[in-house]
Formats: structure tokens, sequence, C-alpha cells
């Protein structure tokens, strides 16, 4: 009973300050799906369907992501696991000709932070996604 209060407490009195500061919630359309051997496996959509008044939108899922710790307007600063389709997959067909190096070298970055991690972890799931990359044919399949 005094857990359920306590829950309940911090449910309504402390909402948002309990909060990790390094995380927030961030739209996520997308998850990018590999095989263990970092076989492409496709798109995981992450949107769902909600119902206000007699209509009904398509929203995109939030997800409880790695905050930034820098602004990020100039400079590379890739996101662990999470970012923006620039740095996970590099150029393709949405890039225009002029930013093509731009979103190689933001590619080339959230890359090796994956390696990184994986060294620093020795992380099943982040060493699967490395063999994803070290793999240019699977991920010419998302682009």
């Amino acid at each position: 009973m005094l857990i359920q209060a306590l829950a309940a407490y911090a449910d309504t009195r402390l909402a948002g300050e309990l909060e990790e500061p390094a995380f927030e919630f961030k739209p996520v359309r997308f998850f990018l799906e590999v095989s263990d051997d970092g076989t492409f496996l496709g798109f995981i959509e992450r949107t769902e369907s909600v119902q206000r008044g007699s209509k009904t939108f398509v929203t995109v899922q939030q997800l409880n992501i790695a905050k930034s710790p820098v602004a990020r307007v100039s400079g590379l600063h890739p996101l662990l696991a999470c970012d923006d389709m620039k740095y996970v997959l590099g150029p393709g067909e949405w890039t225009k000709p002029e930013e093509v190096q731009n979103q190689k070298e933001r590619h080339e970055a959230f890359v090796a932070l994956l390696r990184t991690a994986a060294e620093a972890t020795t992380d099943g799931s982040v060493e699967s996604v490395l063999r994803f990359y070290d793999r240019p044919i699977e991920v010419e399949f998302c682009t």
C-alpha cells in the first residue's frame, strides 16, 4: 500500500522532476532492423493512428533517446544508436548534390561512435550493427 502511494505521488506531484537529464523524448519514425550477422532486414515504422473527434491522424511514436550534450548547429556530433538519417545512412536519394560531402562526414562520425561503443562494451547488438555498416551493399538497400 505504501509503495503504491509513493508511486502515485511520484506520478502526479513529481512529474517532470524525476526525468533523466541525459535523455529526452523525441519522435522516432523508423527503426532500422538488422540481423545478428549484419544483414538488413527492413524498416519498422513507428507510427500510430490517433482518433481526435471524427478525424484520424497518424502520429510518430515518441522514444526516450540520448540528448545531445551540445547544440548541433555546426560540427559533427553523432548520437549513439538513434539519430538523423544523414548520420545513420549518409547520403541517399534525399540528399542535394551540395550536401553529399557533409552527409558522408556525418555518417562516418556516426559509425566511428558505434565502433567506440562496441569496443568499450563488447555488446552483441552494437557489434551486429557494425557488421551491417561493414557491408556497404547492406547499407545501400536502405538508401
